[in-house]
């Protein structure tokens, strides 16, 4: 067991030239091997059984020894003796745990040593030294800096994550607290200024009982006490006379006239008015100050941390759930919003407020004072241990909110394949389980809080009745003249009044520490993001460049888990403007190797080099903006097709979305359909078909024009009609860039220039495609495949002539097939010439459209961009299915038609665009989520309902117009906001503000 204690205990390190024990450089003499001769010397924690034992590799130029520690017989025992010579290649073998290093010989891998994973990345760089050396590679003891990876320098315990900055066991709360108190910085000015608010208003509060006392024993009672001094002088500032009536033996007025005490009385009121109004201004500064810092600090703050999401790596993203980063984008940095409100409002305020109470309590009478206090230490106690019960609640409360958020976002998600699937009942019952837990864990939290604060609310009710028995004592016995006046009424009642100034914040002030630990919880949540080191960084040295087209990979080695590699010692070379394609199995690698030129990822070892620059060396941004890609399953976002196609460019000309959708085999299902290219998607490109979807993002990636275009399965989910048009635009768009093809479907790649063959992380086969006809491997196999299955034969023998017949058909070389693509013409919109154009209205419906010499009977009008450009790009399609349709053209301007033209073509637009042009908006009245219109168009008056939250609801029109969709999808157009009357404008703004 000391053995296995001693193991747990040591660092994980990546250091493999290590300093040796006495023992084993004892067996290092005995066998002549000096120690200037050692390359690798490690230590491993397993033995090749499992068990926890010290064991050490040991690697020089000609040999590879394995020693075991046999502590009991004080003895390095010799495991392991192989040659240099002898090993093919070294690799790791990562399994469930542990992993070994094996070298091969005689083309069979034998187990060296065992490790469990912590110490994976060691071996890793062992085998990659051994691999070297069985290569003949010089191979020289590199001095390597001794880093401690996943442990925490300070106390050494194991990090959650080995890219973490902060050990959850060495922070300390307060230090969270103190490093969000920094950020407030930039705003100290404010700050400062909203802390002397605070101060005035705890002053202020302060001074009603003052008022009140005089009140009571100056003006309210028949033989008035001694005006207390800051009266004095303030009455003497009037001009009021307070001497008049005092006798000074007695201490009190003996014959005060009723003028005088209307005199006070009017001093008094008008000081309790003006203390409250000034309390009340000094409030409205205080909050007003606080909730301007506060909202510029969350602002500041939640785009901090979403540019950081941004730039962290897609393993990142991959690992941490969606609803997760969500809420620490929103809710907990709405948590750290009431930071400044807590200072100036509420737990900072108490604060100084109970101070300054304590100090007015203790001059007016310090017995009373003590007997005040009496409760707090019981108080403060109870809230200190009800505290350390409590935090284990809110945390469970906090984290089961967080897996509700997520089961949630997860299920609405995949809302099509839970009803696909009929797991509607599934999915209820796994919600329950997770909204119970929720539930009960909020109860736990809050019959804690019922129990607690009603409990301390009673002891602070017993303090109050305290100091009316006490003080009511010392009222009675001043009554007495010959007694030693200890409390006037006025003092008592004033004493009460600071009293429930006293016990209110510090009542409040107990739920503190709830506040406390879950600001502090949810800022680590914050900092937790903020200090996550991105796993792709920008290189310093990082330039921009003209990418050409070059790409190459050099002995890559890369593994979504670095022990587990995906890409084994991959290496191949792509030309600028060269077509090659990759396929393979699923999981052999080729969706990775597309990662790698994006860098999404970095490989373990080699290098991907494009233009025979690393990857590493370019500018991510610089890099993306060359290379298009299209997805396996294409994302698109919310909102229209058009900004979806313009992603990678927003600011590009409609004439290149246009072209782009063409290219694609887009342009015609998009010009089709009612808002064109304004049509608005759902999430994830909901409205459209798979292959739409697909199509749309082959658009958005040709937009870009880029140097590099990767095609990942682009054409996995289109129609076999969609597969051929989009596979001729390809072919000419691939012409001068450079096309990486990844598909299943091999006729994808009858015009590819070389073709790789992925197995197991390995690149088996490539060539051109009758070259690997030729070498009868794993190509050809997928040919038989593919032609059996489309030819039905499943199972029976391949039909061979087939087979001949695909091997013919691609008896071209690689230079033909550039010929070959040479010569095809990229589509672009034909754009009819107003001049030769000319239009008629037929009586059976539709245009005749007369072009030159061609002459097209029953034409439809469709406008490209109805909402945002109606009167631009207005198509003219003729054919009357799918199969026949056909775009004759399309006019870039309306007003550039002659007019008889202009005017079948608006006749036939206004059979397709029924729209009621707002001319007056009467009111807007909002009802249970919904907005009613009453609106005066040019169709007359009119009355529709439109959803009150959803945004699609209205949406930008030309110039500074707007289109509204009624619950029926009417709608109604204002063709300028600012053209309408001043009251419409005002009306509308009013509830339409986004």
């Amino acid at each position: 067991m000391a053995d296995s204690d001693v193991s747990h205990s040591k660092p994980d390190t990546t250091h493999i030239l290590r300093p040796l024990p006495p023992l084993v450089l004892d067996a290092l003499h005995k066998r002549e091997i000096p120690p200037d001769d050692i390359i690798v010397a490690t230590d491993t924690d397993l033995d090749i059984a499992g068990e926890y034992s010290e064991s050490w590799v040991v690697v020089t130029k000609e040999l590879v020894c394995v020693f075991f520690i046999d502590e009991e017989e004080h003895e390095a025992l010799l495991l392991k003796d192989i040659p240099i010579e002898s090993i093919e290649t070294a690799r790791t073998d990562t399994r469930v745990g542990s992993g070994f290093l094996e070298v091969k010989m005689n083309d069979v891998f034998e187990e060296l040593a065992r490790f469990s994973n912590k110490n994976a990345e060691k071996f890793a760089k062992v085998a990659q030294r051994l691999k070297s050396l069985a290569e003949g590679k010089h191979v020289v003891a590199e001095p390597e800096e001794e880093v401690v990876k996943g442990r925490c320098e300070k106390c050494g315990c194991i990090l959650p994550d080995k890219h973490m900055k902060i050990c959850p066991k060495c922070l300390k709360r307060g230090m969270v607290f103190l490093r969000f108190l920094k950020r407030v910085r930039t705003y100290w000015p404010h700050a400062l200024a909203a802390f002397g608010l605070v101060l005035l208003t705890a002053w202020l509060v302060t001074l009603p009982p003052q008022f009140t006392r005089v009140l009571v024993d100056n003006v309210l009672t028949a033989q008035p006490k001694e005006l207390p001094p800051w009266f004095n002088r303030v009455a003497t500032f009037i001009g009021y006379n307070t001497a008049e009536g005092f006798d000074a033996e007695t201490g009190v007025y003996t014959d005060l006239a009723a003028e005088i005490r209307y005199q006070w009385l009017y001093i008094l009121v008008g000081g309790l008015v003006a203390a409250t109004a000034l309390g009340a201004l000094v409030g409205f500064l205080r909050e007003t100050l606080a909730v301007w810092i506060s909202n510029r600090l969350a602002f500041e703050l939640r785009q901090e941390v979403f540019r950081k999401l941004e730039d962290m790596s897609v393993r990142y993203h991959d690992t941490h759930p969606v609803g997760q980063l969500m809420q620490r984008c929103s809710q907990d940095i709405e948590t750290l919003q009431t930071f400044i409100v807590q200072l100036t409002s509420g737990f900072g305020y108490q604060l100084i407020l109970v101070s300054v109470v304590a100090v007015f309590m203790f001059t007016l009478n310090w017995k009373l004072a003590l007997v005040a206090i009496v409760p707090a230490p019981f108080v403060m106690l109870s809230t200190v241990v009800y505290y350390r019960r409590i935090v284990p609640g809110y945390r469970k409360f906090w984290t089961t909110r967080s897996s509700l958020s997520n089961i949630l976002h997860g299920t609405l998600n995949g809302i099509r394949v839970v009803k696909a699937f009929a797991q509607e009942g599934r999915e209820a019952h796994r919600f329950d389980e997770y909204s119970l837990r929720y539930r009960d864990a909020a109860l736990n939290v809050g019959f804690a809080t019922a129990r607690f604060y009603p409990a301390v609310g009673f002891v602070f009710q017993i303090g109050s009745f305290f100091i009316w028995f006490f003080g009511g004592l010392a009222v009675i016995h001043s009554l007495d003249p010959t007694a030693v006046r200890e409390l006037t009424l006025g003092e008592l009642i004033a004493f009460i009044g600071y009293l429930a100034m006293f016990y209110g914040p510090l009542n409040s002030l107990t739920q503190m520490s709830t506040w406390f630990t879950s600001f502090t919880t949810q800022a680590h949540r914050v900092f937790e993001v903020l200090d996550e080191t991105p796993e792709i960084e920008e290189a310093t040295d990082a330039v921009d460049v003209e990418i050409q087209g070059s790409v190459a990979f050099r002995n890559v080695v890369f593994g979504y888990d670095p022990h587990i590699p995906v890409l084994h010692d991959v290496s191949f070379r792509v030309q600028p403007g060269e077509m090659v394609g990759i396929v393979g199995h699923s999981g052999s690698g080729k969706s990775t190797t597309v990662n790698l030129i994006m860098r999404f990822y970095d490989p373990q070892e080699g290098e991907v080099t494009i233009d025979n620059i690393d990857v590493q060396k370019i500018r991510q941004l610089c890099l993306r903006r060359q290379i298009g890609i299209v997805a396996q399953d294409p994302f698109l976002f919310r909102g229209t097709i058009a900004e979806n196609i313009a992603y990678g460019n927003p600011k590009v000309a409609p004439q290149q979305i246009l072209n782009a959708a063409l290219a694609a085999n887009a342009h015609m299902f998009i010009t089709r359909i009612h808002d064109g290219y304004d049509t608005r998607l759902g999430e994830r490109g909901s409205g459209l078909s798979g292959g739409e979807r697909q199509r749309v993002a082959i658009a958005r990636a040709l937009i870009q024009n880029p140097r590099i275009l990767i095609l990942d399965e682009a054409t996995s989910s289109v129609d076999t009609i969609a597969e051929c048009e989009i596979q001729k635009a390809l072919e000419a768009l691939s012409l001068g860039r450079t096309t990486i093809a990844i598909a299943h479907r091999l006729s994808t790649l009858r015009n590819c220039d070389r073709i790789l063959v992925f197995e197991e992380g390995l690149i088996r086969e490539h060539g051109t495609h009758e070259e690997l006809l030729a070498q009868n491997g794993i190509y050809k196999r997928l040919v038989e495949i593919q032609t059996q299955l489309s030819s039905g034969s499943v199972g029976t023998m391949p039909d061979f002539k087939a087979i001949e017949q695909m091997r013919d058909e691609a008896q071209k070389t690689a230079e033909a097939k550039r010929e070959e693509r040479k010569r095809l013409e990229i589509p672009h919109i034909r754009y009819l010439n107003p001049k030769k154009l000319h239009i008629y209205s037929m009586d059976e419906g539709g245009m005749q459209v007369r072009y030159g010499e061609e002459v097209y009977d029953h034409v439809r009008a469709y406008r490209a961009f109805p909402v945002s450009r109606p009167s631009e790009f207005i198509a003219l399609w003729t054919g009357s299915s799918a199969f026949e349709h056909k775009e004759i053209g399309m006019v870039r301007r309306l007003k550039e038609l002659a007019p008889s033209s202009r005017l079948a073509v608006e006749h036939e637009l206004a059979k397709r665009y029924f729209i009621h042009y707002v001319q007056k908006i009467v009111s807007i009245k909002e009802e249970m989520g919904f907005l009613t219109w009453n609106v005066e168009t040019d169709k007359g008056n009119m009355e529709f309902l439109t959803k009150r939250f959803e945004r699609d609801t209205v949406v930008e029109g030309p110039v500074n117009g707007r289109i509204i969709f009624d619950v029926d999808n009417n709608r109604y157009e204002i063709e300028d906001l600012d053209t309408i009357d001043a009251a419409s404008k005002a009306t509308f703004l009013k509830y339409i503000y986004w």
